[in-house]
């Protein structure tokens, strides 16, 4: 097409035909402009694309964190159900005669509501997205404010599960250590070295001790508080992985 536009301009130049010269060469300038621009149309498109499978990969590794993510925090919603469970009903048996203190395993119950267990996330593929500002190729902005709350969430939560771990560690183990048997409690543990104690234990005891009292109330409070910070997580963790597969398939249909 240049080379038609440079023979025409051969031709009328030294007809003195300027004005139909100018034409041409206007002609000659907006094929060289739609040239350009379909040269950045097309490279546009490709950075596009590139963007979109960057994007992709990003939300599949993401994906794949937040769905062991979402397994170990419902293994850990698991626990704190029983250990909340058990505390329930030592807490039950307050105030109540031997005989029926009795008929439960109290060793065994207070073995269980011990368990403390917390929740860990994996974070090495949001944690390498954030230093290296690639959470910017997100396109969703429901994903990023997923993610922003998550990150709250497992704020709270820490802040939840050292409240919980310091009063079990500073208050009930005091406590059951000097009115319990230990020996006894990590009996139900199945551990290589346990074994039931010689000695008489005063476990029954303690539940007519308004200290007991005290500190199970106390316990159970934080056991709750932790529950509820787990169960936050959980469900932004599904909600998370919903709107990735959302996007996912929006990017790949």
């Amino acid at each position: 097409m240049l080379r038609f536009f440079r023979q025409m301009r051969q031709v009328l130049v030294p007809e003195n035909l300027l004005g139909r010269y100018f034409l041409y060469a206007i002609g000659e300038i907006l094929l060289v402009v739609i040239g350009i621009l379909i040269a950045l149309k097309v490279n546009n498109w490709n950075e596009s694309v590139k963007l979109q499978k960057e994007e992709f990969t990003m939300l599949d590794n993401l994906e794949a964190e937040f769905h062991i993510n979402l397994e170990n925090l419902m293994d850990i919603q698991l626990n704190n159900e029983l250990v909340y469970d058990c505390t329930h009903q030592l807490i039950e048996l307050i105030g109540k005669d031997e005989a029926e203190i009795g008929r439960h395993n109290v060793d065994s119950l207070l073995y269980i509501s011990i368990l403390i267990s917390d929740f860990q996330a994996n974070h090495f593929v949001l944690s390498h997205l954030k230093s290296s500002d690639k959470l910017e190729l997100i396109s969703s902005i429901k994903l990023k404010r997923l993610l922003y709350e998550w990150d709250n969430a497992m704020n709270r939560k820490t802040e939840a599960f050292n409240m919980w771990n310091t009063y079990f560690m500073n208050s009930l183990i005091p406590f059951l250590d000097e009115n319990a048997s230990v020996r006894n409690l990590d009996y139900y543990g199945n551990y290589s070295w346990s074994s039931l104690s010689p000695l008489e234990s005063r476990t029954t005891e303690m539940f007519q001790m308004i200290q007991f009292d005290n500190r199970l109330e106390n316990y159970i409070w934080c056991i709750h508080t932790f529950g509820e910070s787990i169960d936050d997580l959980v469900a932004i963790a599904e909600d998370v992985n919903a709107e990735i597969i959302k996007e996912k398939v929006r990017l790949n249909p």
